[in-house]
């Protein structure tokens, strides 16, 4: 059974519940005479202190997500290269013996660039079972025992590099447990002491208030903050312009292209956070601004790194066709009446394109885009406008 994560059992910031603790913790110090009359003892302030000092020193979660960013781009870099070292053998294998040959098909090498890494490194184990059988065969193209070994190299480097990225994420969940342990056990300190302090100094005022949790009790911020300004995503690190009230801030990320699920990646007072960026694909990334009062409006900010190439683009009925693609919000459909020179015609977020076949013969590509991203072209479909309905 998967344990649950703890919950933090305050609504504020890490760094703000610490900061006001830190306070706190200085006013019961001034007044812990009259605080151990309703309960609050001086070694109870000794251990909020000692509570406080451990957290302080605590790892940052920056620290533990930056280990994450640097264990992945290391196994994406290990999985490409086992790619690579595989095509090097099933491209060989298929001048050796043809694409559609049942020997080539023992390599189960299909939608290489989509294999999920685990797949990848049993593709890679039958690949080198394949190679070493049939060695002599594949020599004649250039297959050594070299590059039958650089698979196996490969796959090897591939394990380590999972296995460490696990651990950078199994640390980080642990040390996550660790850090809302310690905040949570301050917290419920903070609120013992508040009802002492408050219960001690009710006829008080001043001193009344320094044992008030949070501003908003006595009528201070009692709206979120403002949405975050100047939001940009360079070189892994999304940063922003602080919100004039927010305290604190949470950054979240989402490398679907609807949005449909965010994990949260930094929560703190800092206004930039490292990002793991894809590969391929694309990424959003959500920034709030965050005080006593709550969050803020987010800002979405939006980067894409490749774009796959539309499928099933044809003729029909009056129109060209094509599929979709994720992350695309452009299809530039290009003519040419002699497959050499191409017209821009089309430039929509759209499936199809309303076309009336012209006399002669007719070329045209399709690619898609977002902002100054763009796919690789489509084959070229021919239409001959003599032989073609409308």
């Amino acid at each position: 059974m998967i344990q649950e994560m703890p919950r933090r059992t305050f609504t504020v910031a890490d760094d703000a519940l610490l900061s006001r603790a830190a306070n706190m913790q200085q006013a019961a110090v001034t007044y812990q005479t009259q605080l151990a009359d309703y309960g609050f003892t001086a070694a109870m302030i000794t251990a909020l202190d000692t509570a406080i000092e451990e957290a302080l020193v605590f790892p940052s979660d920056d620290m533990k997500l930056l280990e994450i960013v640097e264990t992945t781009q290391i196994m994406e870099e290990k999985e490409e290269a086992l790619r690579e070292a595989i095509r090097a053998i099933v491209t060989r294998a298929i001048l050796v013996w043809g694409e559609k040959s049942v020997k080539v098909g023992h390599f189960r090498s299909e939608g290489l660039s989509r294999q999920p890494r685990e797949i990848l490194r049993a593709t890679a184990g039958r690949v080198v079972a394949m190679a070493n059988k049939y060695a002599t065969e594949l020599a004649t193209k250039g297959v050594t025992p070299a590059m039958i070994a650089a698979v196996t190299t490969a796959s090897d480097e591939l394990k380590t590099a999972i296995s460490n990225f696990n651990d950078a994420e199994d640390s980080r969940r642990d040390a996550s447990e660790e850090r809302v342990s310690k905040l949570n056990g301050i917290y419920e300190m903070l609120q013992e002491l508040s009802v002492a302090g408050k219960n001690a100094f009710a006829d008080n005022p001043v001193a009344y208030y320094e044992f008030v949790l949070w501003a908003n009790e006595e009528g201070g911020a009692s709206t979120p903050p403002a949405a975050v300004t100047n939001v940009n995503l360079v070189n892994s690190i999304i940063s922003w312009t602080a919100a004039p009230t927010a305290t604190s801030y949470r950054v979240a990320i989402s490398t679907e292209s609807n949005q449909g699920n965010w994990t949260e990646i930094y929560s703190g007072s800092n206004t930039q956070a490292p990002v793991p960026m894809p590969l391929t694909g694309g990424i959003h990334v959500r920034v709030q601004g965050h005080n006593a009062a709550g969050y803020g409006e987010v800002v979405i900010i939006t980067q894409v790194v490749s774009i796959a190439v539309p499928s099933n683009f044809y003729y029909a009925s009056g129109a060209l066709h094509w599929s979709q693609v994720d992350w695309a919000n452009s299809y530039n459909v290009e003519e040419s009446a002699d497959n050499q020179d191409w017209n821009l015609v089309w430039n929509q977020n759209t499936d199809s394109m309303p076309y009336t076949p012209q006399p002669g013969m007719w070329y045209f590509r399709l690619r898609s885009g977002y902002g100054n991203v763009y796919s690789a072209y489509t084959p070229t479909l021919s239409i001959d406008g003599n032989n073609v309905g409308g």
